[in-house]
């Protein structure tokens, strides 16, 4: 699939966010939701789940073709579908697979 889009390899360290396409804006904003749900089609319903943060800080490139969204970051792992927000439209951009950071010989458990 990397090799079809022309896209870099994977790289596991943490970094930022990044969306490309054009015209884009700092303005934008990415939201987070279920993968089993679809992004919604107006701005004014789409709401993201609760455990994503990241900053309000964006950066945009001179040339508008991609956003950098700094120190995202969750506390529920999984698979999350990824919509972005552009003016008034609604888009789905993706999948973004959420794993824990535990160093050695740590573990992340769920439960009570």
């Amino acid at each position: 699939e990397l090799d079809r889009c022309g896209c870099a390899e994977l790289n596991d360290a943490p970094g930022p966010m990044q969306v490309e396409g054009f015209q884009l804006y700092e303005e934008d904003d990415v939201a987070f939701i279920p993968l089993d749900q679809e992004c919604p089609p107006q701005t004014n319903m789409l709401r993201s789940v609760n455990s994503f943060t990241w900053s309000s800080e964006r950066q945009a490139s001179e040339m508008r073709n991609r956003l950098i969204i700094q120190n995202l970051s969750s506390v529920s792992t999984g698979y999350y579908r990824v919509c972005f927000k552009h003016e008034s439209e609604v888009f789905n951009v993706g999948i973004i697979s959420v794993r824990p950071s535990c160093t050695s010989p740590l573990v992340m458990a769920q439960g009570s």
